[in-house]
Parts: C-alpha cells; structure tokens; sequence
C-alpha cells in the first residue's frame, strides 16, 4: 500500500471513530434493530446443525458446510447491508451538517428502498456463496468488489446487477483502500470474538461475541460510508479540472460534528 493510500485510510477511520465515539448509543441501537434478530436467528441455526452432526461423518460435514455458506453467510450478507443502509442514513445527515435521524427514523427512511437492499443483498450472498464453493477465491474477489453496494442502492437508487457493477466500478478505482476496508471489518469480527472468548465464561461466550460485533460494527459501516464518499469524490487521474472540493468537505464536516 503506496504512503497516499495509507494517509486516506488514516483520515478515514479516524474521522469514523470520532463520529462512532459522539453517536455510540444512536448508531449501535440502529444497526442493533436488524443484526440482533438475524444474529440470533443465526446462532439458532449454527445449534441445531451442531447437535444433528455431533457423531463426525462426510455427509454431516458437508451439511455442516452447506449451512455456512448458503443459510448463515446469507443472513450475516443481507444483515449488515440493512444495517449498512440505515447508518448511511445518518451519516449522510452528519456530512450534510443536519440533526441526526433517530434509529426509528433512520429505518423508516431505509424501508423505502427495502426490496432494492434485499434484492441485491441477495445477490451478492448468492454469489459470494456460490464462488466460496468453488476453491473460496471466486466468492472472496466477488465480495470484494461489492463493498459499495449498499451505497449505491441507498444512494444513487440502482438494484440488482447495476448496483453491482456501479460497485465494482468504484471498488477498481481505490483496491487498496478497500482491502483495508476488509481489514478494519475483519478486525472487529477477530476483536470481539478473542476478547468475549477470554472474558467471559464459555456459555455466555458466543452471546458477548455477537453483542460486541453488534456494538462495534457501526464503526466498519461508517468508515465504508466515508470511503464511499471519497471515491465518487475523486477527480479522475486524466483530468486537467481542478480537484473536487467534495472530499475534504466531506470529512472536515464530519470531524466538526463529531467534534
């Protein structure tokens, strides 16, 4: 990753931490609303494929495996991109310097493009899924090049095979800021779940876990909010204009609400 790659991930997760740390209560009963549910719902499913496939074998293995990818990957998918919708709601309150949606409001806002978000939501965990059955790589780079989609569902109003191509778009514009991105959302999930696992006994473990990836979770969605707004943001390499004004607006209005 090249110093100015790295200098626009500093600014970026830095301006989201402030936001995150100012908003905490708001945010995380916001994303909290549709991730608890499906979070449960989840663990639910993960028990009872456990205890049908206690005694080892390669059917139960494969069950096991299928489950994963085509029923908990799906729900963890289509989550998030919900809660993903909701919080850009209130983000995008923040960088346009107005008063903060409530969670109830925020999701009555996101409601109104409910079936676009699910319907490519669903796409993207079908197509995620289905690549992660072929040697993981195939699902990996497709979910890779989707980091935007909820963004452009919510905010340019495109569904479908158009949001994902407008995502793969911007995604090959800035690859290393976006496997940063990853990196920030994979560190969340590997901090709650180490830090519930050696705090709190083995029974409650797997409910820590899940409250505290719920609670941290706002911080990785507002940064790929941030993120989004930088690469539409950003002139064109080719371009003789004069470099828009978009991108440090956008984040020095962020830091002056959080602040």
């Amino acid at each position: 990753m090249d110093n100015t790659s790295l200098e626009n991930v500093k600014g970026l997760v830095t301006t989201a931490f402030k936001l995150y740390r100012v908003h905490f209560r708001t945010l995380s009963a916001t994303a909290a609303l549709i991730l608890l549910p499906l979070a449960l719902v989840g663990r639910a499913i993960e028990s009872l494929v456990l205890y049908e496939v206690q005694a080892w074998s390669l059917r139960a293995a494969c069950s096991s495996l299928l489950v994963s990818l085509f029923v908990l990957l799906p729900l963890s998918i289509i989550g998030s991109t919900l809660a993903q919708g909701a919080i850009m709601r209130q983000l995008h309150a923040i960088l346009n310097e107005k008063p903060i949606p409530t969670p109830g409001e925020a999701w009555r806002s996101t409601m109104k493009r409910f079936f676009p978000l699910l319907f490519t939501s669903a796409q993207v965990a079908l197509g995620t899924a289905v690549g992660c059955c072929l040697f993981f790589l195939p699902g990996a780079w497709f979910l890779f090049r989707c980091l935007l989609v909820t963004q452009v569902v919510v905010l340019e109003g495109r569904s479908g095979i158009s949001a994902l191509r407008r995502s793969s778009q911007l995604v090959r514009s800035a690859q290393q800021e976006t496997l940063f991105m990853y990196g920030i959302i994979g560190a969340i999930v590997l901090i709650s779940d180490v830090s519930t696992h050696c705090l709190l006994p083995t029974a409650w473990s797997s409910v820590g876990s899940e409250l505290v990836r719920i609670a941290l979770m706002p911080l990785a969605l507002l940064s790929i909010g941030l993120f989004y707004h930088q690469v539409i943001n950003r002139p064109a390499p080719a371009s003789s204009a004069r470099p828009s004004e978009g991108v440090p607006r956008t984040c020095a209005v962020a830091e002056t609400r959080a602040l």
